[in-house]
């Protein structure tokens, strides 16, 4: 074989085999797909574990969390923001959303409920119920910004149902987030504070003084629904069956949720 011959077939061999390795990377790329879910920022240490968990059976599914409080995720939605998934701590959130049509027909389901807790500093020994809020030495209360934090609108109703609100109101110091009001209570910037149980045993710096029963305020439930404009309908789906299995409900349940089989509708 001459020596021309010989080099035109080295170089169609190097084509061949760039080629065929192009081929088999783009074939490996496309077989990735990428859910973009909406959720309540309380469900951010849960929703991390449960990713952990799930990539382990299905590595081609690249999950990212936008987390966010209830407002701004209905917001970024009806701006135009694209995503999958949404799971908020607020139902009111779906129903205006699903009113827009920004919800896939026949998603939408309950996954989750929550419970509202009273946290004060580690070290307080004042405080023992809700009406304690009324004694004069306790001068501020830290709740959820009601146009922004679910919380903050439970807190509401919790006072009012024990027919103490006008009593405590001008204590109260709005924060948009519940991180926000840990942060108050662990530095002693606020007396107390109201939360969701699934926060406040995230902090070592508070403890929970008493539980509010759940004939103080609306059920606290968290919907989760497939956006109308996601473009992997199917992989979502799948990803929601997953939240519901005994695997993802233990991984809920250890962060204080009420799992799907025990909330109230």
């Amino acid at each position: 074989m001459k020596k021309k011959d010989v080099f035109c077939t080295l170089i169609y061999s190097v084509v061949v085999s760039v080629f065929f390795v192009s081929c088999t990377n783009v074939n490996k790329e496309s077989k990735f797909t990428t859910l973009t879910v909406y959720a309540s920022t309380s469900l951010k240490s849960a929703l991390l574990d449960i990713k952990k968990i799930y990539n382990q059976e299905h590595p081609n599914i690249i999950i990212k969390y936008k987390l966010a409080n209830s407002g701004t995720l209905e917001k970024l939605i009806e701006e135009g923001y694209k995503g999958d998934i949404i799971i908020t701590s607020k139902a009111k959130v779906l129903d205006n959303l699903q009113a827009k049509n920004f919800l896939l027909a026949s998603t939408r389901q309950n996954l989750l409920g929550n419970q509202i807790v009273l946290i004060v500093p580690k070290d307080s020994k004042s405080i023992s119920d809700f009406k304690d809020l009324t004694h004069r030495q306790i001068q501020k209360i830290a709740v959820g910004d009601t146009t922004q934090e679910a919380s903050g609108k439970y807190a509401v109703e919790i006072f009012l149902k024990l027919g103490i609100l006008d009593q405590v109101k001008q204590k109260f110091v709005f924060l948009s987030k519940n991180s926000e009001i840990l942060s108050f209570i662990e530095s002693g910037k606020a007396n107390a504070g109201l939360v969701y149980a699934t926060d406040a045993i995230l902090s070592e710096g508070v403890k929970i003084v008493t539980l509010a029963p759940q004939g103080l305020h609306s059920p606290i439930i968290y919907p989760i629904a497939i956006l109308k404009t996601s473009p992997h309908p199917s992989e979502a789906r799948s990803f929601i069956q997953f939240l519901q299995t005994k695997r993802a409900e233990a991984v809920f349940l250890k962060y204080r949720f009420i799992v799907n089989s025990n909330i109230s509708n």
